[in-house]
């Protein structure tokens, strides 16, 4: 996996297919994940000094 810089913006313009792999696929997220992971997301977008967050775009 090579990890790339992208803004935020660039997940959300246009279509996109997201891929959970095989490795992920028995776990499942519950509501408190997708809040807990919105909340590092807004976190990191509002911290200028912040490096980012890991998301892998596929």
């Amino acid at each position: 996996m090579t990890a790339k810089d992208y803004p935020f913006l660039r997940l959300l313009d246009g279509p996109k297919q997201f891929l959970v792999p095989v490795f992920q696929r028995d776990y499942s997220w519950k509501d408190k994940h997708c809040v807990q992971l919105w909340q590092d997301i807004l976190r990191v977008g509002k911290d200028a000094n912040s490096k980012g967050h890991f998301l892998e775009l596929v």
